[in-house]
């Protein structure tokens, strides 16, 4: 029996890329199973007693032969899944199956150069194609038996429909805040040239998880504190509950560590009750915490505004000077969107030395790496410095500018004028002599910074120069 169910699929996957000849023997010599489980709908009424093939095992082996990327476009569209997508009419009808179903179909029908790290949102964005089609059309044909239709009983006209159109808009729901519209549309799905050149293993798996992480940095940040909640209990549940192996359990630890921050930022100190001020207080800074094992410096930038908001400038300004002090000894990646080939480079140096040695991901992310200050306009406890109004908004913000910014708000709240003008100073010497890859780009942000600086100590002339540089350069290069 097994023979004549795998003969047609045998002959299908014969002369293909994927999956290898080794891959098909191991299926083959493993046969499929044959288990006492019903059909969900009832079994016939001639026979009460119903058994169903099950190619777990063959499945198994496909899955294990999959490369990073294509186990990171599975598993960042399960998230979606279980995370997002179950807040909407009809989500937990997707399930998982019809996921790893699309993948196997896409995975043998495209050549293996299209699964690289670099091109990952176009791999995401193929797998979001065919499941359109795939409901738009009410059927999705198992793998090894076509003619079988996975939807069948599962989905009707009406919830094929409204799914349909949840996954036609799925990057616009993972990137509904609009202030990240702009950057996104320069990430596009292409493929970079000269990956060959560094097309390591250590690679693949960085720059595949790291593409990943912004994507999911976004999603959190434009999600509600109930999302946000929800997402930060099941990534606790999975690491707790389940076995990951190594990459999956990075991912859910980083997400533990984002998640933390944003809701950090989402937690209010207004209560008149010193009680419930100091309950909300030792939370905020419990899960700010938590949030420095994914990015030492980010997170601790984000713990000294905090501080500065609450006004303990001495604790702000003692964290400050480690930051710069620790910013000045190591040469950190800067994770930008459009900086792959920068992240190729510095991976494949960094792949003989330290990321030789097996960290964990988190270890890896912290030692190596530096991500930049992401403002969330929707944060209790933002500045109002940064809400001055310039005519751009600036919520993307170098950590090393970030921290001389924070150390001007302070010496300007507190009035010594020398240190103030230094930390302006400082901000113009790191935008002007900063070799950190990847920080071209936040010159913009630089400009609009030191605006708002002159424009608090009222020099008028000056804050109009360093607008007018904003204006050129955002005119030149954006």
């Amino acid at each position: 029996m097994a023979d004549n169910i795998s003969s047609p699929w045998l002959h299908r996957v014969a002369g293909r890329e994927w999956p290898t000849t080794d891959v098909v023997e191991k299926i083959l010599n493993q046969g499929i199973l044959l288990v006492p489980i019903g059909s969900k709908f009832g079994a016939e009424e001639d026979c009460p007693t119903e058994w169903r093939l099950s190619f777990s095992l063959a499945e198994r082996e496909l899955i294990h032969s999959w490369n990073h990327t294509q186990v990171l476009c599975y598993v960042f569209f399960k998230y979606i899944k279980k995370d997002l997508m179950a807040f909407l009419p009809f989500g937990k009808l997707i399930c998982s199956y019809f996921i790893k179903t699309t993948l196997f179909w896409l995975s043998e029908e495209q050549s293996q150069k299209e699964w690289n790290p670099n091109n990952i949102l176009a791999c995401f964005h193929e797998l979001q194609k065919r499941l359109m089609y795939w409901l738009r059309y009410g059927f999705c044909p198992h793998y090894f038996i076509p003619e079988n239709n996975l939807f069948d009983g599962i989905l009707n006209d009406a919830s094929r429909m409204i799914l349909e159109n949840a996954i036609k808009n799925l990057l616009t729901l993972v990137l509904r805040s609009t202030h990240y519209g702009d950057a996104f549309r320069t990430f596009h799905f292409h493929q970079l040239q000269r990956y060959s050149l560094s097309d390591t293993t250590f690679v693949e798996k960085k720059i595949a998880i790291l593409s990943l992480l912004k994507l999911f940095r976004l999603t959190l940040k434009s999600s509600t504190r109930k999302q946000i909640r929800a997402i930060l209990s099941k990534s606790l549940l999975r690491l707790l509950k389940q076995k990951q192996s190594y990459f999956p359990k990075g991912i859910y630890l980083l997400a533990v560590c984002y998640a933390n921050q944003i809701y950090a930022e989402r937690l209010s100190l207004d209560s008149q009750n010193n009680k419930e001020r100091y309950i909300s207080h030792k939370n905020i800074v419990s899960r700010l915490m938590i949030g420095t094992n994914s990015d030492a410096i980010a997170g601790w930038s984000l713990i000294a505004m905090y501080f500065c908001k609450i006004k303990q400038y001495g604790i702000a300004l003692h964290l400050i000077e480690k930051i710069l002090q620790k910013c000045s000894k190591e040469n950190k990646l800067l994770l930008t969107f459009v900086d792959n080939m920068e992240m190729l480079r510095y991976f494949a140096v960094k792949a003989g030395t330290k990321w030789s040695k097996r960290q964990s991901f988190l270890q890896s992310t912290k030692n190596l790496c530096m991500d930049l200050i992401y403002q969330t306009p929707t944060s209790t406890w933002l500045l109002e410095e940064f809400l001055i109004d310039t005519g751009f908004k600036c919520w993307r913000v170098h950590p090393v500018i970030f921290t001389h910014f924070l150390h001007f708000v302070i010496f300007n709240r507190t009035g010594n004028k020398t240190k103030r003008d230094r930390a302006i100073r400082n901000i113009i010497i790191s935008n002007r002599e900063s070799r950190i890859p990847g920080f071209f780009r936040e010159r913009l942000t630089t400009f609009i910074l030191l605006t708002i600086a002159y424009k608090l100590i009222n020099d008028e002339l000056a804050a109009e120069n360093w607008l007018a540089h904003a204006y050129r350069f955002g005119k030149k290069f954006f």
